[in-house]
């Protein structure tokens, strides 16, 4: 799983939309959803913010297969 699916299956675990996410992040909505549906790679800077958005620590966002299930 790569790490855009990781961070979606967070979210949605969470109950969040992107728009949530992405207005936490003061990211637009479009560049937030090309993340998760790794259409580009985040920075690790920008995976630790998403991280930090959703609660959890990015080492989670990493093994999110067990963690988010």
């Amino acid at each position: 799983m790569k790490i855009g699916e990781k961070i979606k299956k967070a979210r949605e675990a969470k109950g969040l939309s992107q728009k949530e996410v992405s207005l936490v992040l003061k990211m637009d909505q479009s560049q937030y959803s090309k993340i998760e549906n790794n259409k580009t790679d985040p920075q690790l800077s920008t995976i630790e913010k998403i991280a930090k958005a959703l609660s959890i620590t990015a080492a989670e966002l990493f093994t999110a297969d067990e963690v988010f299930k």
